[in-house]
């Protein structure tokens, strides 16, 4: 069988930029919500696995009570990684420690971040004892 180079079909109604903004969104067509609010869940599984390596840690700012609107709670409950959890108020922090189904496979943080070297997530996370990449 022969083999032919055929140009992809160019659609000129559409302008360099709009085509450039479409072809850099291909993962969204992997959305999927498990736990997620907007598709995140399928995203981050589609893009997990293309990654060559993966450490099965991962990070949740904001995380409330760890489950609801989760990007990370999928991954604890289904694929077995580990979480670092940051929830900035106090009373959700403390639901989160007492409530979160998988206490063992989590490091719970009370912290808001921010941009400053102090808040900055780089500087939370380096005080825990996880890995760095």
């Amino acid at each position: 069988m022969l083999s032919m180079n055929i140009p992809p079909q160019v659609d000129e109604t559409v302008s360099p930029f709009e085509a450039l903004k479409k072809s850099s969104r291909w993962l969204n067509q992997f959305e999927n919500n498990v736990y997620s609010q907007t598709g995140e869940d399928g995203v981050i599984a589609k893009t997990l696995s293309v990654l060559p390596t993966k450490n099965g840690w991962c990070v949740e700012f904001g995380a409330w009570d760890g489950k609801h609107l989760s990007n990370t709670f999928n991954l604890v409950e289904n694929d077995g990684y580990k979480v670092v959890l940051i929830e900035g108020d106090k009373a959700k922090h403390r639901a989160l420690c007492s409530d979160y189904p998988f206490k063992g496979h989590a490091v719970f943080v009370n912290r808001f971040v921010g941009w400053t070297e102090d808040n900055g997530l780089d500087s939370i996370l380096g005080k825990h004892p996880i890995p760095q990449d």
